[in-house]
């Protein structure tokens, strides 16, 4: 166990003095137990050294640099929170998630529009934000969280960005769900909504009737378009087509 605690250790840039929570794991605290609404099943905080170094020994694992310009609302869950229910989705799947650093940013604008007027052109504040890199290696995945993110006006709880290395996430009231990080970090790795596969930008809430917003939608699964909010049957699951597609991503490595 000592010795491959070393091995992976070294694979993920880490050495000397190592504290488990705060290095290993990346947390800056044990995450608080989250129960998740509309519902009684709740996510551990429970930490299992031996599952991560054997996801992390044996598996495929992402690599992602957490930069943090808006603190989470108190109705948003803790970064730590949403990273455990990563892992927890992730892992059933045999993908393990490495935090390989966490930055707090000072920026002048928090509340994110990503296109540039009506067009599909990412906005200027977009791109300045992705200029924020440090410590950030060759296909490793930065993460912002921000106040506010907008799509042409519309409010998101995140948004991925398919030409740039990452993704950003909401962190103000009524902004990210428990499931958003581990969805965004999805696209990231190539996958589509679940009920648009070929990423054509439809979804049935677009055209639902207003008595049933949500028929059609497979709530069941992580990469809904319908809102990670919506979300039943906790943990969401991800099908083997979009496995493949994750474990197969320029975005993870191996030790």
């Amino acid at each position: 166990m000592a010795a491959s605690f070393r091995e992976i250790c070294n694979c993920i840039g880490l050495s000397g003095n190592i504290s488990i929570i705060k290095n290993f794991f990346g947390y800056n605290k044990i995450p608080a137990p989250f129960t998740v609404p509309s519902s009684t099943y709740v996510i551990s905080g429970t930490l299992s050294l031996l599952q991560q170094v054997k996801l992390l020994k044996q598996d495929k694992h992402v690599r992602l640099h957490i930069k943090i310009a808006f603190e989470p609302a108190s109705d948003v869950p803790t970064i730590d929170q949403m990273v455990n229910a990563m892992r927890l989705v992730y892992g059933q799947y045999e993908i393990g998630v490495v935090i390989k650093s966490t930055e707090n940013l000072t920026l002048s604008d928090v509340d994110i529009e990503v296109y540039s007027g009506t067009s599909t052109q990412l906005s200027n504040e977009l791109l300045q934000l992705f200029n924020n890199m440090n410590n950030v290696g060759t296909n490793e995945i930065v993460v912002y969280v921000v106040r506010t993110v907008y799509a042409h006006g519309d409010s998101q709880n995140g948004w991925t960005p398919p030409s740039l290395p990452g993704t950003i996430l909401a962190g103000g009231m009524g902004g990210a769900s428990i499931w958003t990080l581990a969805h965004e970090i999805g696209h990231k790795l190539g996958n589509c909504h679940a009920e648009d596969p070929m990423c054509t930008d439809s979804c049935p809430t677009k055209t639902n009737p207003a008595t049933a917003p949500l028929q059609n939608c497979l709530l069941d699964r992580l990469m809904t378009c319908c809102s990670t909010d919506n979300i039943t049957h906790p943990p969401p699951d991800l099908t083997q087509e979009e496995v493949q597609k994750m474990i197969s991503s320029g975005f993870t490595f191996t030790c």
